[in-house]
Parts: structure tokens; sequence; C-alpha cells
């Protein structure tokens, strides 16, 4: 993992290079969106790691960006509610 002096440039290019949604920086932390074969699933990791992620959880496509708006609503405390499945 690699410091990072700009953490939103860093999440924007990111976003790009993969093609997760919904961005956001959370202290150490990012959260966003990650298209799967079926699933939508939100992710969690550290900023910085530019080849994986730490934590995802799987949403049927129409409940996951509620979700992630949910939990941002609740400054990402705990973890999001209403996944199929977390890896």
């Amino acid at each position: 993992m690699r410091e990072v002096k700009d953490p939103e440039a860093w999440l924007a290019n990111l976003l790009e290079v993969n093609g997760y949604t919904d961005g956001y920086i959370n202290g150490d932390r990012y959260i966003c969106l990650s298209q799967f074969i079926f699933t939508i699933g939100i992710i969690e990791g550290r900023v910085g790691d530019d080849y994986g992620y730490s934590r995802r959880w799987c949403y049927i496509p129409p409940l996951a960006k509620p979700a992630l708006e949910e939990w941002k609503g609740r400054d990402f405390e705990g973890e999001p509610v209403g996944y199929t499945r977390a890896i």
C-alpha cells in the first residue's frame, strides 16, 4: 500500500480504472459500488491499496445504491444492511 497525498484524486482514478461508481473516502478507507456478473457489491478498502479491497457486501442491483446511501447516512458506522452475502 502506498502513501496517498490526495485521497480524492486517488479515489477518482480508482473509480475510473476499475469501473467502480459512487465512491466515498471515510478516513483511511474508500467505499464504493462495483458491478459483478449477477450482483452489485459495496466494497471497502484502504486508501492507497491499488490492488484489492478488504470487504464486500453483495446486493441485487436495485438495492445496492440505496444501501450505500443508508450506510453513508450513518457515517459508515458498522456495516451496510440488507446484503445477500458478505465476503
